[in-house]
This record gives C-alpha cells, structure tokens and sequence, in this order.
C-alpha cells in the first residue's frame, strides 16, 4: 500500500534554538505549502493514495495498449 506524503505541520517549523516560529515564519510556510499544494506532481500522488486500485488497473491498460501497438508493428 503506498504511504501518504507528509506535510509540513507548525510543529516542524525550522526556527533557532529556543525560540518560537513567528507570525512570520508561520506566513511563511503557509505561502510555501500553498505553492507545492498546487502542482501537477501533488496532484498525482494524492490521487495515487487515495484509489490505488485504479492507479494499477490503468498502468496496466497502458501497458497492453503499448504492446499491442508494437507488437502489430513488427508483424505487419
């Protein structure tokens, strides 16, 4: 079964020892997950945890269409 991706939670702000994330910092990584939330990437691998099955069922498909493809080509 393939895992989730983890997300950037506050509590794994980078801050200096000792000190708490500010507003800023906050800001920050919340303008930063919001530009990776976005992307193509994401969106796949979100898919891909949430119906696994299907995510199988169509490599598979693409697959035999390619083999069927080549496999026409060179026996004419």
């Amino acid at each position: 079964m393939i895992a989730p991706i983890e997300s950037l939670g506050t509590s794994k702000t980078l801050t200096r020892r000792g000190s708490h994330p500010t507003d800023a910092d906050r800001n920050r990584q919340e303008q930063i997950l919001t530009q990776t939330e976005s992307t193509s990437e994401n969106i796949v691998s979100r898919s891909l945890g949430k119906y696994p099955a299907a995510a199988i069922v169509s490599s598979v498909v693409v697959g035999l269409t390619i083999g069927w493809l080549i496999k026409r080509k060179w026996n004419g």
